[in-house]
């Protein structure tokens, strides 16, 4: 072969090789587009107390109490009855009856100004004499909350004391009578013991007032109607701390634990009322936790609005004649999975696929993805098309910009729902009142709409019930 012929062949191929180095690599298969699918996601609400104070003063019942016992409050019209005992007797309320609160305990001091009228004699042959004393009684009740959160009682006579001793004149003379003092004192302590527990029944209704309590807390709270918010609560069950006694008045912590939901609906929210009020239970102390999730979402219109605005338009190059240039942006769901989508013009025409997991970063309120790297079928079809897209840098330099802020969004919801919790009328004399602390991230969540976040707010929330308190 001559040197002229092998010149030929020599410079054929070199510039059969320049040509390629020069050409784009238009002929690399297009990956496949990774199949949006999602998981099915059932969100548990974390359990939370609703505490309800219960103070109850002994001002109101021992109001009640003098109301039902004045005046006369006993009278025995015959001689006949209690077994023949010959007396006619009336019960006058002396003075003002006090009641003072102890521990499980109530202790009353009731004066009396008494009456009488003794019979004597036999066949038909009688005759009479007025019995006159006042006496000062102290009765203590023992109470406690039966399984059907119904306040039991027993009261009885623990002390009393003559102010003025029952005497009959004898021959114009007083004579102290002992046996009709202590028939007098039988009469009015039974009457007065069943009186004063009639009384607490009626005046400390906490089994209605619980049950009321339990069937309202199922209905959900519109909390904000302007963007449709509503606060769902689903009570499981309920405790009473230990009773505390001070200022003479007793007070408890009634504390109903509940799933909280906050839920975004133009209706309310479907619900099944549990109506049966769970037993009574005390243990040593009541939780005042409460936690309410807050959901807030990154719609995936969002993300590729935010993303585009940053990546459309830059260019990415490997050596001196690679090139590729970011025309459009597509961002979805697998699993749990964020697909990012880049439509490349260049050297490359088409679409490569990225994939990686949203982080929430409860510092900055920012959800970054993370993990990014090529989907498993655009590596494959790099590595045998355009091997030199993979060593590039368009990963390293995506990333930053597929970060998404989310704090406005989190302190509004965070801010509206406090609000609202705030002084919270849901009946007349029915007020709930919240104050959410710290935030905490509890999932972050791929959905068919964008990437969900739940971040959990701590705090403490009470009802008060005007039915509750005297």
């Amino acid at each position: 072969m001559k040197v002229g012929s092998i010149y030929i062949i020599v410079l054929f191929f070199l510039c059969l090789n320049l040509s390629s180095q020069a050409q784009p690599d238009k002929k690399m298969q297009q990956p496949d587009k990774p199949k949006a699918e999602y998981q099915d996601k059932k969100y548990q609400p974390k359990a939370s107390t609703v505490n309800i104070p219960i103070n109850i003063s002994m001002k109101g019942l021992q109001k009640s109490i003098n109301e039902s016992l004045d005046g006369l409050i006993y009278e025995d019209k015959s001689y006949t009855d209690n077994d023949g005992d010959n007396l006619k007797i009336k019960v006058w309320k002396k003075g003002t009856i006090t009641v003072k609160a102890e521990p499980d305990a109530f202790e009353y001091y009731v004066p009396l100004k008494i009456w009488a009228k003794v019979r004597y004699g036999a066949f038909g042959a009688y005759a009479y004499q007025e019995v006159k004393g006042s006496i000062a009684l102290n009765f203590t009740t023992n109470y406690e909350i039966n399984r059907k959160w119904e306040m039991a009682t027993i009261t009885t006579l623990t002390d009393y004391k003559w102010i003025e001793k029952p005497t009959i004149k004898v021959f114009g003379s007083d004579l102290s009578v002992q046996s009709i003092a202590n028939s007098l004192l039988s009469y009015n302590k039974k009457m007065l013991e069943t009186t004063i527990d009639d009384q607490i029944k009626a005046n400390i209704n906490i089994q209605q007032n619980i049950q009321d309590a339990w069937s309202m807390l199922q209905d959900p709270v519109n909390v904000n109607e302007d963007y449709n918010v509503w606060l769902k609560l689903t009570p499981k069950s309920i405790a009473m701390s230990p009773i505390v006694t001070k200022n003479n008045a007793i007070s408890s912590i009634i504390g109903i634990q509940s799933l909280a939901e906050v839920v975004m609906s133009k209706d309310a929210p479907n619900i099944v009322k549990s109506t049966k009020l769970p037993a009574f239970n005390r243990p040593e102390s009541v939780p005042d936790s409460f936690e309410i999730s807050l959901s807030s979402q990154i719609p995936y219109m969002e993300a590729e609005e935010a993303a585009k605005k940053e990546l459309v338009g830059q260019t990415f190059k490997q050596g001196r004649r690679r090139k590729v240039t970011i025309k459009n942006i597509n961002i979805y769901g697998q699993d749990d999975d964020i697909i990012i989508g880049a439509f490349l013009e260049g050297s490359f025409d088409g679409t490569i696929y990225m994939r990686g997991q949203p982080v929430f970063d409860p510092v900055t309120s920012t959800v970054s993805i993370e993990n990014v790297d090529y989907d498993l079928d655009t590596k494959n079809k790099l590595f045998k098309g355009a091997n030199w897209i993979f060593h590039s840098t368009i990963l390293k330099k995506m990333k930053p910009y597929l970060t998404f802020p989310l704090e406005d969004n989190l302190k509004d919801a965070r801010a509206m729902v406090e609000k609202e919790l705030k002084e919270y009328e849901l009946m007349k004399g029915v007020v709930m009142n919240g104050k959410l602390s710290e935030l905490m991230i509890e999932a972050v969540e791929v959905t068919p709409e964008g990437i969900r976040v739940i971040v959990l707010t701590k705090g403490k929330v009470k009802m008060k019930i005007d039915g509750l308190s005297f």
